[in-house]
């Protein structure tokens, strides 16, 4: 407590200010870490009460400036609940950035997040308020997506309860940031894991049906419910071969297989392998292991 007669109250706040601050140097010159809260100028002892609570409320300042000692309650006052919400279209900004997975963008997002926080609230309350509503859609978004997302919920229902172990708006915005970079992470493991599922329930289908001379591009994309350029692209990148040499390869082994262990005739086994006629049959044969399909059969009768 601090108290003097006689003198005017921007006067006497600028001594307080004074004061305060030098009991903080010297405590920091000994490696002592202090914060200040200066509180209401009161007329009477009975209200100190009220000088009290204002400091206090000017502690909370520190959330959003850490490498500040000493606050004063008049700046603690400026902003409440009537602050411009973080609008809905900015929290939907997010989201399409975390669809994209694009990480540098997001860094960013949180950057105008923290100056937006520490622009318009003054007190950790009134900013959690905000918080929670972020934390609300991206946890939205978590089951939008039907991940296997525990982990990250675990987290964030971790900070709901927990949000005021965080001292600073950089740590709580680090900290979201962080969360996002892990759920980007999580996306990219999650679509890898669809792309392969995807191309594995491909090959099984092009494995059972090779034999009908009618499959084609469009067939599997419908089988596979995608579009038929989407699962082109897709299944050239992760298989390293396009579905119609898949489809020839699996034929021609399979020719390959009736020419060593049967008497078929190569219409026959034309028929049996997927193609319309014995001349593309024998065409196709031919450019894929540069030999007939007679003289296939006659080389492997030769080595039996």
């Amino acid at each position: 407590m601090i108290g003097q007669s006689g003198c005017q109250s921007g006067n006497f706040r600028q001594l307080t200010y004074k004061i305060i601050s030098a009991l903080v140097d010297n405590c920091n010159s000994q490696g002592l870490v202090l914060n200040a809260g200066i509180g209401a100028i009161v007329q009477d002892l009975w209200d100190l009460n009220r000088s009290y609570e204002s400091a206090v409320h000017a502690l909370d300042y520190r959330f959003f400036f850490p490498h500040q000692n000493v606050f004063d309650g008049r700046e603690a006052l400026g902003h409440d609940l009537s602050a411009t919400d973080f609008s809905d279209s900015r929290e939907e900004e997010l989201i399409r950035l975390l669809c994209k997975k694009d990480v540098s963008a997001i860094d960013s997002w949180f950057q105008d997040f923290s100056r937006w926080l520490t622009e318009n609230f003054r007190t950790k309350s009134f900013a959690f308020i905000q918080i929670y509503s972020l934390l609300g859609r991206i946890l939205k978004f978590f089951y939008e997506l039907n991940l296997d997302t525990h982990d990250l919920e675990a987290k964030i229902l971790y900070v709901y309860n927990h949000l005021e172990e965080f001292h600073t708006t950089e740590e709580l915005c680090g900290w979201l940031n962080e969360l996002c970079r892990l759920l980007c992470r999580k996306l990219d493991s999650s679509l890898n894991d669809y792309h392969q599922k995807l191309c594995e329930s491909v090959t099984s289908y092009i494995d059972e049906n090779y034999a009908s001379n009618t499959l084609c591009l469009n067939d599997i994309a419908s089988e596979a419910n995608v579009s038929p350029a989407y699962l082109s692209a897709l299944f050239k990148k992760k298989q390293g071969v396009s579905i119609s040499d898949y489809i020839t390869t699996q034929r021609i082994n399979a020719a390959c297989r009736y020419l060593t262990a049967t008497n078929m005739t190569l219409k026959e086994i034309s028929m049996k392998c997927g193609y319309a006629n014995q001349y593309y049959f024998s065409t196709s044969f031919k450019k894929k292991m540069n030999v007939t399909p007679s003289a296939y059969r006659d080389t492997q009768t030769s080595k039996s």
